[in-house]
């Protein structure tokens, strides 16, 4: 019985590429509140809060996040990350304050934070999938091992 319903080369290829994806959103988003911090006082410090968090997951993601990911594929060739973190706070705790940027600017940043947390999302949701594969794994092994 073949235990690996998905083939490996489908699900790592789209892995390789989803790291490069999610940094080039949170690179965007930094050069473009970059750009924002040196107009309007309080657009500036929102600017400069969202800056700094999107540099913080950046630089989480690239010395932490990324590599635990690769090194834990498993058996399928699918990795799974254990994310827990609310990782976008300060987006969160000032989504109401996103008005003070002009309308193109509030959905140009919104848009990215939606990409970054879909992102988060799927992998979270990768290893819910992942677990619950291991375990049907583990349940046909002794289902099969003790008949």
């Amino acid at each position: 019985m073949d235990l690996n319903p998905v083939p490996v080369e489908i699900v790592k290829q789209p892995d390789a590429y989803s790291g490069i994806v999610f940094s080039a959103i949170l690179a965007v988003l930094g050069f473009f509140l970059k750009h924002q911090y040196h107009t309007y006082k309080d657009m500036r410090n929102l600017a400069s809060s969202l800056l700094a968090e999107v540099e913080g997951i950046e630089k989480r993601y690239k010395e932490v996040m990324y590599p635990s990911m690769l090194a834990s594929y498993n058996q399928y060739g699918i990795f799974g990350s254990i994310i827990e973190e609310d990782y976008f706070a300060v987006f969160n705790r000032n989504a109401d304050r996103i008005g003070l940027f002009s309308y193109g600017d509030a959905a140009f940043i919104v848009s990215k934070y939606v990409s970054a947390k879909s992102y988060i999302d799927t992998l979270r949701n990768i290893t819910v999938v992942v677990n619950k594969l291991e375990m049907i794994a583990q349940l046909n092994q002794v289902t099969f091992n003790s008949a």
